[in-house]
């Protein structure tokens, strides 16, 4: 009976590792934009009027991206010309894969995720700024109701960012440009993962204490 309580709890343990580190954002390395690009290399979300993008509608000019709103935020191709070509910036260690987002002027990049309140996560990100066109973009992040930080890109090259915090209150990722200009900042590997309670914790270690003395019995 004890063997099978300390194997449940180490199965347990196991579970809530892996539910700690699931991102719980839905497309965060915005992978799946493609699917409506019609062969262009960018296209706007929202309110712009439709640039290259495929099947807009009269009251929805662009087109959407499953998880992900805001005020006329725009996806593109990490290798899109016309936006300077983002994977051509260094981005060691940094992974682009085939798509990008971008928070251009005062527009915003709105997860649909919300937040907990009292819960506690960890969100991290890469940026980078947009070298061929505009000036120095800066940035706001606000996430469960706190603005985590402001952040400038203008150096040309990616950069990744990670902040642990606890929600104030059930709210949105919000990705906010702060210049009033034509200045793009570049977002990608977005993800936000659930850190495990204290009491969590401890079920882990007693879980992982209990495999471990288990598979020791059972080799003797």
């Amino acid at each position: 009976m004890i063997k099978k309580i300390l194997a449940a709890a180490a199965f347990g343990a196991v579970a809530m590792g892996a539910q700690a580190s699931t991102n719980l954002l839905t497309d965060g390395d915005f992978e799946s934009t493609g699917a409506t690009f019609n062969g262009s290399s960018y296209c706007y979300s929202g309110n712009v009027a439709a640039q290259q993008c495929s099947t807009p509608t009269p009251a929805h000019p662009g087109y959407s991206v499953s998880g992900w709103s805001g005020l006329d935020p725009v996806f593109l191709t990490s290798n899109s010309g016309p936006w300077g070509s983002p994977s051509d910036q260094s981005h060691t260690g940094i992974d682009l894969g085939g798509y990008v987002a971008g928070v251009q002027g005062t527009d915003s990049l709105i997860s649909d995720f919300t937040f907990v309140a009292g819960d506690e996560y960890t969100l991290t990100w890469s940026d980078a700024g947009r070298t061929n066109y505009g000036s120095t973009q800066t940035y706001s992040v606000t996430a469960g109701g706190d603005v985590l930080g402001s952040f400038t890109t203008d150096e040309g090259h990616w950069s990744s960012h990670s902040f642990t915090f606890m929600a104030a209150s059930d709210a949105a990722l919000i990705f906010q440009g702060t210049v009033n200009a034509d200045a793009t900042s570049f977002i990608d590997n977005v993800s936000v993962t659930a850190v495990p309670e204290p009491t969590a914790l401890l079920m882990m270690g007693v879980g992982t204490l209990g495999l471990l003395a288990w598979r020791r019995r059972a080799q003797v």
